[in-house]
This record gives structure tokens, sequence and C-alpha cells, in this order.
């Protein structure tokens, strides 16, 4: 279904589920732009560009960056956790970053960026991080100082984790939290001339304390609250969310993610990952309840890929240098999205000032993502499972699945999402395979197809010590009906293994890329 189609239906339709005609003035902008109207773009610009400016042009740049990719919706990180992006008088504005120049010139540069974006006719929401701590002592603002004991008051994780104590997260089941980071929200709709509010969940849970359901009416009141806050003096602005993709993980934390939908409260619903991209999001059930409202559903990708920082305690891609994405990473990420019969599609912390060249191209690779005119980068090292805080992320080193096999007999299965290959392209397949013995050897199979063992011919096998570890690399080419549209699966056994060892086989990691025979590399 097309966004026009999707928007009408849902948005100008909306008397089917309210008794009423239903107009609404940014998505009637929307509709008016001159870009390919297939799908929504967004991109979520975390206001890091902008404090690394210090003068107008370079905050004009950032502004020119994010319009070159011809975006519907671009939301500027407003606040996070009481720290704000303009010099509030109710939450703390945090001295220190190169943009401070530009408030001592009299620029605001909120608002310069609000300016430069709707000139360029984009819709833009004020992003709010719901209960990003960040994982620094220094974010934790003087009000949540004064309040601790309406923190959640319990250390569940941070960059330096273990030198934080008390949570500074607070607890929106406490009165005196929702009204605070509510005063905010509104100081932001007084004074800014933004089409809407983002509530970003997905930075990061926990939002309640114990026990967690029964609570969970309170965060459903407080996005009904930002709802009416949006409609007050006859104006209708657009309320979007960010939310876990793990919606029994969004149950958990309190949040009533479905009712929100069913109840018309949010005109977006945009589950994604935390911190790093995942290609295997699942989005049926999310798309049942959009399908069912007026609200759209825009999935989210992070830029990060693997570790590369040194606070990211997780094992680097051995694969090469996959540690951000790219063109072909991003294609195939939008594939399997639009594969769902997703709305649209979100960037997150897609950084202007890092991505700037890739940004120009973006709408040109989600569009040409059904013609598959260009390769597809599938790259799987996740469990899938949604990681919900640094301490999990980082310290634990969850962003990567390398399965042990100990034994002659040992499997693992691999699942993941990809496509069905054209006759006109080819598939490569590369694994990864930690510590492996010369008298080892595994054995393959994607779904239906047998890939034989590693040492045999149909596999090009390399050794080789990647980032101080010894890896076989292992690659093949597959035949064009062993993918198929959807959930695959990788299955490797071992079939020959040295007994005499230190270290069990590791793997997990691996790559498919979908290429047209004559593309563009």
């Amino acid at each position: 279904m097309t966004l026009y189609r999707c928007v009408l239906v849902a948005l100008c339709c909306g008397s089917l589920a309210c008794g009423k005609l239903f107009q609404h003035p940014v998505i009637e902008k929307l509709r008016s732009r001159p870009v390919d109207s297939r799908y929504l773009l967004m991109i979520t610009e975390d206001f890091g560009s902008v404090r690394r400016c210090s003068t107008r042009a370079e905050l004009q740049q950032i502004a020119q960056t994010l319009i070159s990719a011809k975006p519907d919706i671009i939301a500027l990180d407003v606040s996070a956790n009481g720290l704000c992006n303009y010099r509030s008088a109710i939450g703390h504005f945090q001295t220190g970053s190169a943009f401070d120049a530009l408030f001592e010139q009299g620029i605001d540069p909120l608002q310069e960026m609000i300016d430069q974006l709707h000139a360029a006719g984009i819709t833009v929401l004020a992003n709010v991080r719901m209960n990003d701590h960040h994982g620094t002592p220094k974010h934790w603002t003087p009000w949540e100082r004064q309040h601790v004991e309406w923190s959640l008051g319990r250390d569940t994780g941070a960059r330096d984790w273990k030198s934080i104590g008390a949570l500074r997260q607070m607890d929106f089941s406490i009165d005196g939290v929702r009204d605070y980071r509510f005063a905010i929200l509104q100081e932001i709709i007084e004074r800014y001339d933004v089409d809407g509010i983002q509530l970003d969940f997905g930075r990061t849970a926990p939002f309640l304390s114990q026990p967690k359901c029964e609570k969970a009416p309170y965060l459903t009141e407080y996005v009904h609250q930002v709802r009416r806050l949006l409609n007050q003096n006859n104006r209708t602005k657009l309320l979007s969310a960010i939310v876990p993709w793990d919606i029994d993980f969004c149950f958990r934390e309190g949040m009533q993610v479905d009712r929100w939908i069913a109840d018309q409260i949010i005109d977006l619903v945009c589950p994604g990952e935390w911190y790093y991209a995942d290609w295997n999001i699942p989005l049926q059930r999310w798309k049942q309840w959009t399908d069912r409202s007026r609200c759209l559903l825009v999935p989210l990708t992070l830029g990060n890929v693997s570790p590369f920082q040194v606070f990211e305690y997780g094992e680097p891609s051995l694969l090469g240098e996959n540690q951000e994405l790219d063109g072909a990473k991003i294609r195939a990420i939008a594939h399997n999205y639009f594969a769902q019969g997703i709305d649209g599609m979100m960037f997150y912390n897609y950084y202007a000032d890092t991505f700037s060249d890739d940004y120009p191209l973006l709408r040109d690779w989600l569009s040409t993502v059904p013609e598959m005119k260009l390769p597809m980068h599938f790259l799987n090292t996740r469990s899938l499972i949604y990681q919900p805080n640094e301490l999990q992320t980082f310290d634990l080193g969850f962003a990567f699945q390398r399965l042990p096999l100990r034994k002659l007999g040992d499997w693992i299965e691999l699942p993941f999402r990809c496509c069905t290959i054209q006759d006109s392209a080819e598939a490569i397949l590369r694994l990864a395979v930690i510590d492996a013995l010369p008298d080892d050897d595994l054995t393959a199979r994607l779904n239906d197809c047998g890939l034989g063992n590693l040492t045999g011919n149909q596999w090009q096998v390399s050794r080789q010590t990647v980032k101080g570890r010894s890896v076989l690399i292992g690659e093949t080419r597959l035949e064009n009906d062993c993918l198929v549209e959807g959930k695959n699966v990788l299955m490797l056994q071992t079939v020959a293994l040295k007994l005499d060892r230190d270290k069990p086989l590791r793997v997990g990691e691996f790559e498919i890329v979908v290429r047209p025979v004559a593309a563009e590399r």
C-alpha cells in the first residue's frame, strides 16, 4: 500500500473509526511534497552534530545536509532526561559544548534549525528522550540530584556503570516526575514552532518502579496528556513515539503501546533497537495494530553496526570494518522492513556530520530496494534479543552472538531475515569461525539447501588473524533458490573436531551480499 493510500485510509477516512472526518494539516503538507510518495522518510537528529557547531555557517551546513536527504520529517533532539538543547527556564542547560558560542552571538541553534528545515518544507518534531541517562554522571541533572528519592534507585549500568551509584533514571509513577517532565514539553511547544513532539521511549527503559504492569496506566495517561497539549488552541500537531521493537519487552516495562495506537493517541509508532542496527527485527504484530488504526508504522535503524569505541565492550566485527552503515547495508535493512508492509523508515543517530556524503543518497537507496539494482549487504551478528541499556549492550558483550561448538556433532541454527534472489543477481555467503584448528570441519545448510563441508570444493576458506583473534573465514556462492523471502535459517554442525584444544569453536557472525551481476559497486 502506498503512503498516499495509507494516509488517505488511515487519516482522512478516520470517520469509520471516530465518527468524523479527520483532517491533519501536517499530513496534508507531507502529501503535497514533490518527493517519492511510496514511503515516509524520517530522520531523528540527536543534536550532537549541532552541538559541535560554533558558527552560523557550520549550523547551516548541518541543516543543508539534513535537507539534502529530502526527508518528510526530521525530529530534533530537544531534551534528554531534563537536559535541554536550548536555554530552558525549567530544564537544565549544560554548557561546555562548541555551540555555546552561538548563544553568545545571539543565535538560538534550535530555532535556527527549525527555520531552515521549515523553509525547505520539512515537518519538524521535537524529540524528547524519556529517560536517557546516557551513561555518564555529568548528565545527572541538578533536579534529579535534588529528587533522588524519585529515581528508580538501582544501577542497571552505564558506560562507566561501576562508578555511578544510584540510578538517575526517574520513576514515571510519581506525580512530581511526570509534572516536571511535562512542564518541559509545554515550554517547548509554547516557545518553538514545531509541528509536534516525538516521545523517545527507546532511550531507555526502565521508566517505572515495580510492579511495572500495574503502574503502566501512569505512562499511558502521560502520553494522553501530551496528546491534549498538542490539540490545544485548535491546533493539531503530530505525536510520534519511538519504542523498543520487542512488544513483550514494552509490556513488561509498562508501555501499553497497543492502547496508544488503538486509542488514536499517537500518529506514528517507530519501533527499533537501542544502539546497534539489526537486520532481523520482526514487525508483524506492529503492523496488525497499525493496520486497524490511523497510526503509521515507521521503524528505525541506528547508524552503528558493531562495537568500535572505547566504552563498547562487545567484540568487533571480524568480517571487515563493519562498524557503521553504508549504502548496501541500508538497502538490505530497508528491504527487510519494507517487505513487512511498513509505511516508512527512520534513521536514528545517523549523524549529519559523520555521514554527510550519504545523506543526498538516502531516499534513492530506499526507493531502489524493490528493483534490487544495487548491492544489498545483510550482516548478521546479533542475537534477536532487545538490549535495553548500557550494561547489557556494552559490558556483557550481547551485541554479538558467537555460539560455542564444543564436541563432535554439536550444531547451531542461526535464523535471519533476507530475500529471494532474482535470476540476474548473485548471493555470496561469508562466515567467521573463531579458534578453528587445522583438523576442524563444519557442514552448513541454508534452509533446504545443503552447502557442504567448509573443507570441500564448494567453499573458499582462509585462516587469518583478525584483530588479535584466530579466525577461519569461509565463503561460498549461494544458488538462487536457497534464500526465501522473510525468515531463513543457517545451520552449522561439527563433522570433525580436534579434541585436544583450549577453546571451543565459536560461530555466529555471517554476512550475505546480494549483488546484481552488473551492479554498481
